[in-house]
């Protein structure tokens, strides 16, 4: 079975990559699984005599992402941590020649974006190597020694030629001293060196490939000529090199100067397309009150109405995840849902659906139901009326700062309060008639107004508004705060 196959590493006759986030090894047609629902496993490492392999165990905490380092035998085995530096930012670089798994990391450094190269051995004992901010280290014969600055997967940022793109440096002393040596107008990464040769990968042609020059800088040579996809993620064994290319492996045979991809066919389960039990809370995108007694709300792309203390849950439109939706709105008669590809379906309060319209208004950004009318805003800042019997749209009014995300139809469905964008960091409540057309403010756009309410019987008109500019010292950082700056507001 095809997978996405990534970070692929290479010794003698075995590969080692990761796939549905675990670690593989493929050696003579048969793959191995060396490691099973640890959390996401990136960048594995062969050790220099092929006994051991390095790699970056991702978790998700309370806290957020963790990264720390993990070996695990070759020939699979027990997983075995090397680091507790409990930082997002640390990955596996490759090995030192003594044996110790080289890391970049910003542990203990100032800011997240700084990241330095440790010596960690087997036991955990780490040595930080004083070479400055760096993410790449390749060792080769007679004392020479690359070091990678920035040197980060090339999608990361495609064509980037700024000031912090890949650069390689080398050392021609064992690593007491280096020198740039190459720095082209793209970004530069995946450092090997095989022979008297340094390979990496490089854009600075449009798209990434496979390079390589030689200890001076110079004689600059092209390898592959993948025009649709970047090359990503290379390593070496000193003799071949590994890379991928869209999911798939590839082998470049350097001696013989042949270029091959693996036909890697896996067991896999499939696992990220597996029914799982979450909690719907956690994936809450979007709500509207049907009534006292129901609530319709979006879940995950999922549409449900699920009752306010007790009874059934029902999902609206068809299950399986066919249908992406968006955005809820409901007049506790009807329930309208917005797809995210900008149509609308209106369902009745069983779940029976009662018309879908394709209004072509763009990406629907917020929607308000009241009877036969139907508000709705698009991305484009636009706010729009659609006749549920007709399925007409008509413009009813365009903000040129941002989309209008916050809409209320009064009882009688006449009139629409909504929150529109003003200015940059303005924003004021609007009113409009449904029956002539015509725009009104409700507040003078000086100010951030927003959520705008009805009261049951249609006499006043609530909303939030950021007005209560009280500042207060912050005790920490010895500036002034404006805390509690909402408060509510009426208007009759």
């Amino acid at each position: 079975m095809r997978g996405y196959y990534l970070h692929p590493d290479i010794y003698g006759d075995e590969v080692v990559f990761v796939t549905e986030d675990d670690l593989w090894k493929y050696s003579g047609g048969v793959g191995q699984r060396l490691t099973s629902d640890f959390g996401v496993v990136v960048r594995p490492k062969f050790s220099p005599d092929g006994r051991w392999i390095a790699f970056t165990r991702l978790q998700q905490t309370d806290q957020g992402t963790t990264a720390d380092v993990y070996v695990v035998p070759s020939g699979g085995g027990e997983p075995r941590r090397v680091t507790y530096f409990g930082t997002p930012f640390t990955r596996v670089v490759g090995w030192t020649p003594d044996g110790r798994v080289l890391v970049y990391s910003d542990f203990k450094t100032p800011f997240p974006q700084w990241r330095e190269l440790y010596a960690v051995s087997l036991d955990g004992v780490y040595e930080k190597l004083n070479l400055g901010p760096a993410t790449a280290l390749v060792y080769g014969r007679g004392g020479v020694v690359v070091l990678g600055r920035n040197t980060y997967d090339l999608p990361y940022w495609k064509r980037y030629r700024g000031g912090t793109r890949g650069v390689l440096w080398i050392s021609r002393d064992g690593g007491k001293t280096f020198e740039k040596f190459l720095d082209l107008p793209g970004n530069i990464t995946s450092p090997m060196i095989v022979g008297d040769r340094v390979y990496f990968v490089s854009d600075h042609e449009g798209v990434g490939n496979l390079y390589s020059v030689d200890f001076a800088g110079g004689d600059l040579k092209r390898h592959t000529n993948f025009k649709d996809y970047y090359v990503r993620n290379a390593n070496s064994d000193g003799r071949r090199i590994v890379f991928q290319v869209a999911g798939e492996i590839w082998l470049y045979d350097l001696a013989a100067d042949r270029l091959e991809k693996l036909d890697i066919d896996l067991p896999l389960s499939r696992k990220a397309k597996m029914a799982k039990f979450v909690e719907a809370v956690k994936y809450l995108e979007y709500f509207a009150l049907a009534s006292g007694e129901r609530i319709a709300l979006v879940s995950r792309g999922q549409a449900f109405v699920v009752p306010s203390w007790e009874g059934a849950v029902l999902q609206l439109g068809a299950r399986g995840g066919g249908v992406r939706y968006k955005h809820i709105a409901t007049d506790g008669e009807r329930i309208a849902v917005a797809t995210y590809d900008g149509a609308v379906e209106v369902y009745g309060m069983d779940g029976a659906l009662i018309k879908r319209l394709e209004p072509g208004i763009g990406i629907i950004e917020a929607l308000a139901l009241r009877q036969t009318r139907l508000a709705a805003a698009n991305h484009r800042g636009e706010l729009w009326i659609i006749d549920l019997e007709t399925g007409s749209a008509q413009l009813a009014d365009k903000s040129e700062y941002g989309p209008i995300t916050e809409m209320a139809w009064h009882p009688s469905g006449r009139w629409l309060a909504y929150a529109k964008p003003a200015g940059v960091y303005t924003q004021n409540i609007k009113l409009l008639d449904a029956a002539t057309g015509r725009t009104y403010d409700v507040t003078t756009p000086n100010a951030y107004d927003y959520s705008p309410a009805f009261d049951p019987e249609g006499r006043y008109l609530y909303f939030l508004s950021r007005r209560a500019l009280n500042p207060a010292l912050d005790p920490v950082q010895f500036s002034y705060i404006f805390a509690k700056h909402s408060n509510p507001i009426s208007q009759s």
